[in-house]
């Protein structure tokens, strides 16, 4: 598989401040100003879920009196003609040089399919737009970026892009197919166990559960042993995708919608990063969407909650979230609503790391603590940084995250080099040793010395006793 199956992506308007009319289609969309405005205000009428759709109408309606009479025949027109439903069409038979086996995917604008490539004969994904986006020039647009974007990267992690067409009227993209699971389906399958008592084995057990199967071998081999504790299965799944991440990012690429849904897990358990429709490159955002924030409610950084500018460190927090809910089995801002969720990601700190999984090294909580801090500058840079520290967690080397005392020094190089630890362990303790013993021999000696230096005292003293006492008795006979 290759994209995230059914959870729904973003483009959500902020019930409150978020959705004030002068932050709508007139902002930020300039570089679209050769598209109609109309077109705009119906993309950020659809991009929005259906439930909303009747809200929004009315605000767009409000911050433009002048296009709503269009705005609403327009958009009952789509209503009448059944171009607003949101479920995924059937799958076609065709798509160009492409035969159609089954839907495998579905998300906010697209359908994915596993196809066959006939003439080449080799299995791939399709991703197609919603019938009822596919005629609007702004989602064309971003449609073909994605593909631009993607084609842009190489990296192991990142799931390629093939090839782009169009099929009677229809965009799509041709990726690789990922034979496995998102980290969505592997998570939910892993609820019912402890998340104290997990080891690497509970992966392998998650991805037997999808269609795909399991190599449960290669996945040991990733994880470095079925039988390694949870946090290390866990930051040996998913450091490949900070490492993905900072390979966009090195590049001015910023994903913008981290979620465990857009991260697939294939069935030698290697971890790829999907979905780059909401990418942004070298900080062009124009084809943002006016009004609307961009990215999944769950994942999102503040800064996106609040509308504001996102960089490469937007995607650290929400890698952190991914992280955070691998780690603990549950989100770190899960609210009830999605209102009540962004609050909480914007002002609200995550519950304790500390105590939520007492097994977990300090070093690990500190690095998911740096992910999600609520100022961007206080989090890694990058992927990069990011990456960089997940490899010293796991080699037993400080991180930038965590301060490091002698104590805990001496600590991390005995986990890190036991057999070296161990020799100078007992270097030092035979060094004790032969000092103890040295020790003990002087003392020996200077015992036996002042011994040898009493004897000789009384010896003397009882002589010059027996001299003085024949003096004595020599004076009496005289």
């Amino acid at each position: 598989m290759t994209t995230p199956p059914t959870e729904t992506s973003s483009r959500v308007q902020h019930q409150n401040e978020s959705r004030d009319p002068s932050r709508l289609a007139s902002q930020g969309d300039g570089a679209s100003a050769d598209v109609p405005r109309m077109e705009r205000l119906l993309d950020d009428l659809l991009c929005v879920p259906p439930g909303e759709r009747s809200v929004m109408l009315e605000d767009l309606c409000e911050a433009y009196p002048e296009d709503a009479a269009s705005l609403r025949q327009r958009y009952e027109a789509l209503d009448r003609m059944g171009m607003l439903e949101h479920e995924a069409p059937a799958p076609p038979a065709q798509i160009g040089a492409f035969h159609i086996l089954e839907q495998i995917g579905a998300g906010g604008m697209g359908v994915v399919y596993r196809a066959h490539q006939e003439d080449i004969g080799r299995i791939v994904a399709i991703k197609v737009l919603r019938p009822e986006f596919a005629w609007l020039l702004p989602n064309r647009q971003r449609f073909l970026r994605e593909a631009r974007v993607v084609a842009q990267l190489e990296h192991p992690a990142i799931v390629p892009v093939l090839q782009f067409g169009e099929h009677d009227g229809q965009p799509f993209l041709v990726m690789r197919h990922i034979a496995g699971r998102s980290l969505a389906g592997v998570l939910s399958s892993l609820d019912e166990s402890p998340v104290a008592a997990r080891t690497g084995d509970a992966i392998v057990r998650a991805l037997a559960e999808g269609p795909e199967g399991v190599d449960e071998v290669a996945v040991g081999s990733a994880l470095h042993g079925l039988e390694t504790r949870w946090s290390h299965g866990v930051v040996r799944l998913l450091l490949p995708i900070a490492e993905g991440l900072g390979h966009a990012h090195a590049r001015g690429v910023v994903h913008r919608d981290v979620k465990p849904s857009n991260i697939l897990i294939s069935r030698e358990g290697q971890a790829h990063m999907c979905d780059f429709g909401l990418a942004s490159l070298d900080h062009d955002d124009q084809l943002t969407r006016s009004g609307a924030l961009l990215g999944s409610v769950p994942y999102m950084a503040p800064e996106q909650v609040e509308g504001l500018t996102t960089d490469a460190r937007s995607d650290v927090f929400s890698f952190g979230s991914v992280l955070y809910e691998a780690l603990f089995g549950r989100r770190p801002f899960g609210k009830t609503s999605s209102s009540e969720t962004m609050h909480a990601i914007a002002r609200m700190d995550p519950p304790s790391l500390a105590t939520g999984l007492p097994h977990v090294e300090k070093d690990l909580l500190a690095i998911v603590a740096r992910c999600l801090e609520k100022r961007s500058a206080h989090r890694y840079k990058d992927g990069v940084a990011l990456a960089h520290d997940l490899r010293n967690y796991l080699s037993n080397r400080p991180v930038s995250a965590r301060r490091l005392t002698y104590v805990r020094r001496v600590a991390r190089f005995a986990r890190r080099e036991p057999v070296r630890c161990s020799l100078i362990a007992a270097t030092g303790a035979l060094l004790m040793l032969l000092a103890s013993l040295a020790g003990y021999l002087w003392a020996e000696q200077e015992t036996l010395a002042a011994g040898r230096d009493t004897l000789r005292g009384e010896r003397l003293e009882r002589e010059l006793a027996l001299g003085y006492h024949a003096l004595v008795a020599n004076q009496a006979e005289m």
